[in-house]
């Protein structure tokens, strides 16, 4: 994935939200993220698509242990 995207803690700290463009992504999927040599992996538990540009979308993540 590319680095262009942007994470926020939900407000309820129930997960995460992503937004970022990168067509063929689904629910379900994992979203692996490697900052400061530290790796991070995230499942997609819902996701909405922008109509304009059709490749960005909004993510609810939640941690994978």
């Amino acid at each position: 994935m590319s680095s262009d995207f942007c994470i926020e803690a939900a407000p309820d700290q129930s997960g995460f939200f992503m937004t970022s463009c990168k067509a063929g992504v689904r629910r379900g999927d994992v979203i692996h993220i490697s900052e400061a040599g530290q790796r991070s992996e995230y499942r997609i538990d819902e996701i909405d698509y922008y109509s304009d540009p059709s490749d960005m979308w909004i993510a609810k993540l939640r941690t994978v242990s």
